[in-house]
């Protein structure tokens, strides 16, 4: 999984952090419950009807035992989405305030591995997710979203874009798959 850590993040960030505010740890970590839910399902396909597992092989150690990724959903597979986000084309803006920022998001789920059940985007980092894409209803594997935003106060933010799937798309029901990407907003006066 990527951008999940082993628990909770609204519980273990701010249990092992100075940032209390469990918000925040929404727009920086994705609770892993989806890819648990569905590794059950599919050891209970697998034993009781012979299915095997969805493989995860897009991934590989650097020399320093860092986990490393493919970029692609069909390169990596599992169930997890690809999510990227991108800030006035870049991973970072430089704005005035009150200037419109725009925001582009990207989501791919692995082939056979369901759709995007929803969008979201949150533009100070704080988790309060504003804004959702209502265009995203379940029926593709992937989406590519834009949105703007104008921010009112100088200051850094990290605005962060989330993207649930499911694998049994917008009619599956437990908990969604999650991921998360984030880019960097520098507001001046």
């Amino acid at each position: 999984m990527e951008n999940s850590p082993h628990g909770n993040p609204r519980v273990l960030g701010p249990a092992l952090n100075a940032e209390k505010d469990p918000g925040v740890w929404s727009t920086r970590l994705v609770p892993y419950d989806g890819v648990t839910a569905q590794a059950l399902r599919e050891v209970v396909a697998w034993v009781e009807d012979g299915v095997s597992p969805r493989s995860c092989h897009g991934y590989r150690l650097s020399p320093d035992n860092a986990l490393q990724l493919a970029a692609t959903a069909d390169e990596r597979g599992g169930v997890q989405p690809v999510a990227r986000a991108l800030v006035n084309g870049g991973v970072r803006a430089d704005v005035r305030v009150g200037e419109t920022v725009t925001f582009d998001g990207t989501a791919q789920q692995p082939a056979g591995a369901g759709t995007i059940i929803r969008a979201e985007w949150d533009f100070d980092g704080r988790g309060t997710w504003p804004a959702s894409d209502p265009d995203v209803d379940g029926s593709s594997p992937s989406i590519t979203v834009r949105t703007t935003h104008a921010y009112d106060t100088p200051g850094t933010y990290f605005p962060a874009f989330l993207v649930s799937a499911h694998v049994h798309g917008k009619d599956g029901t437990g908990p969604a798959i999650q991921n998360l990407s984030r880019v960097r907003v520098v507001v001046r006066p």
